[in-house]
């Protein structure tokens, strides 16, 4: 199949919004294809895929099968590989191992640098990337430093205002968490002035949004409104990705809200399902589990001395 053919094909399929059907999809070209350009695209789609409904095991399998392909089709030292690593890292970060997804973005980086690779949008979202292991890892400088580098490349590429929304939602994030009220702001607005646009407005990158306005709306005493951003941000995650666990994380934020405001029933129920979640995808004994499973388990003995 040709390579515009395949993600003409693909597009429609997520438009539909049908994951049996994009999962289907590309698996069939997987595992009916010889080594080419469109088996490599669809390793590295459906490793995204996987990542995206936090199946981070069969992500990482996945994309180890893109790197096979690559290696013996193009080549160890190209773009390609670069873009493979660098997204088999993106999953390192979501599953927790961030000592792992800095170590794949290096060397990510390292094959940009040395084989002098001209892509600018490319690299840019590596170092966008990075910023985010920098953010989880508690090194913001260095982390804002990548996004604004990250951002100047993406000023050299058109039409990406989706990655240019993104970056000002992380470099949002980071402003916030070193106490620059101002820069965070000036920064979610850029984000949200462009995912407001009709043709963005359901990405799911969208929902990332959402959830930094309703830190700084929190942040600033406004539950209600941080309550509105992130349970249209439960809608754009659900239609994208299904219950996943960035759909948990924000339940536990709607609990959190609720639990000040002292609705207790209603945060339960909230934390209940980030739980549920959290327990099919990490299983029970995972830290985060734990977590979760406690923070319900206090909503409900207070839920309880209501009715006792």
């Amino acid at each position: 199949m040709e390579l515009s053919k395949f993600y003409e094909e693909l597009d429609s399929r997520f438009e539909q919004h049908d994951q049996k059907a994009v999962e289907s999809f590309l698996l069939d070209i997987i595992n009916s294809s010889n080594v080419d350009t469109t088996k490599i695209a669809a390793a590295n789609e459906l490793g995204c895929f996987y990542r995206g409904i936090s199946l981070f095991q069969k992500s990482i399998a996945t994309f180890m099968i893109a790197l096979n392909a690559i290696s013996s089709f193009i080549g160890v030292r190209s773009k390609e590989y670069a873009t493979a690593i660098m997204n088999m890292a993106g999953t390192y970060r979501l599953s927790g191992d961030l000592d792992l997804a800095l170590a794949h973005f290096q060397e990510a980086k390292e094959i940009y640098e040395a084989e002098q690779i001209n892509d600018p949008y490319g690299l840019a979202s590596l170092l966008n990337n990075m910023a985010l292991v920098y953010q989880d890892c508690g090194k913001p400088q260095q982390a804002i430093q990548n996004l604004c580098d990250s951002l100047k490349l993406l000023e050299m590429v058109p039409d990406k205002e989706i990655q240019v929304a993104t970056t000002y939602n992380n470099l949002a994030l980071l402003y916030h968490s070193t106490g620059d009220t101002d820069g965070a702001e000036k920064a979610i607005h850029a984000s949200l002035a462009i995912f407001q646009k009709e043709a963005c407005c359901n990405n799911p990158h969208h929902a990332a949004t959402l959830n930094t306005m309703a830190l700084i709306f929190y942040k600033k005493g406004g539950r209600e409104s941080a309550r509105a951003c992130l349970l249209k941000a439960l809608d754009i995650t659900e239609m994208n990705y299904g219950r996943n666990i960035e759909y948990a994380i924000c339940c536990q934020n709607i609990a959190q809200i609720l639990a000040a405001e002292s609705d207790h029933a209603n945060a339960l129920q909230y934390m209940e399902d980030a739980w549920g979640i959290m327990q099919s995808i990490y299983g029970s004994n995972h830290p985060n589990t734990k977590k979760t499973r406690e923070s319900a388990d206090e909503l409900r003995r207070k839920v309880n001395a209501v009715f006792s």
